[in-house]
């Protein structure tokens, strides 16, 4: 399991261009296995390295990505009240204040702390996925990538600090305004993103 072991960035580097290959078993297999790194990573940082590398892979090949992989960031188990949390100082008072407490306010503390980290990593791979969301939608309506990222910000919308939806919004609408870009569902799609996004 690429999230158990030291080895796990090698296996999900190896794992990310298996997600896209032309070979549809393969595609599905690895797709599928990424499914499952979200599904169990509890704590974020295998699934940061594999969004990061899919990322990568898009920004890189100029969008010749197979919409499957992408499809598999819907999967991703993001919690927008864990995302939007902030994490406690780490200055000096606070530290002091950490060593003063009593057993059991240590383990809430440290509890407290765990949830700050993972919404500190839930948040960069948010920040990813939506890097990767707005260069599809500026890439125009042609893209096959279109759906699953329509989906994608519609989904996860609310969890994404408003700097940056705004690029995302305005192209976004400016694709809905223009004659003929859209099919019928792909502007229904844009419609719901669109909403989703002002609701948030």
């Amino acid at each position: 399991k690429a999230y158990d072991f030291n080895g796990r960035e090698q296996l999900i580097g190896a794992l990310i261009p298996a997600a896209n290959s032309s070979h549809a078993e393969t595609r599905a297999d690895a797709c599928a296995a990424l499914v499952r790194l979200y599904n169990h990573d509890t704590q974020g940082d295998a699934t940061l390295i594999a969004v990061r590398e899919a990322s990568n892979l898009l920004k890189h090949s100029s969008f010749n990505v197979q919409p499957a992989l992408l499809a598999t960031w819907l999967e991703l188990k993001i919690d927008a009240a864990v995302a939007t949390a902030v994490s406690e100082p780490s200055n000096k008072k606070a530290k002091k204040r950490k060593r003063e407490l009593d057993p059991v306010a240590r383990e809430l503390a440290a509890a407290a702390g765990e949830r700050g980290n993972i919404a500190a990593m839930q948040s960069r791979i948010l920040e990813h996925v939506f890097v990767s969301y707005a260069r599809v939608v500026k890439n125009g309506a042609s893209s096959p990538l279109l759906p699953s990222v329509l989906r994608g910000v519609a989904k996860f919308a609310h969890s994404v600090n408003v700097e940056l939806l705004l690029d995302l919004f305005a192209n976004l609408r400016a694709l809905l305004n223009t004659p003929g870009a859209l099919s019928d569902g792909s502007a229904l799609q844009c419609v719901h993103a669109l909403l989703q996004l002002l609701s948030g």
